[in-house]
């Protein structure tokens, strides 16, 4: 039984190091999209293809300029 807690408790930890970190990707992708909201060629939806241009980079560091 010992065991079978110890290897719950791995996956459990596993799951919510996951959760944590979407979460975290969610908050971070708001804020930017909050920070370039008055850019309207700018639409940040991701941490890839929308980086591709330089656009939404340039107007992240424009807009806290």
């Amino acid at each position: 039984r010992f065991w079978l807690f110890l290897q719950v408790k791995d996956v459990m930890k596993n799951i919510m190091a996951g959760l944590q970190q979407t979460n975290s990707e969610k908050i971070l992708l708001s804020w930017v999209r909050q920070s370039t909201r008055n850019y309207p060629q700018v639409n940040v939806t991701n941490f890839t293809s929308s980086w591709s241009d330089g656009l939404a980079f340039n107007a992240l560091l424009h807009s806290h300029r």
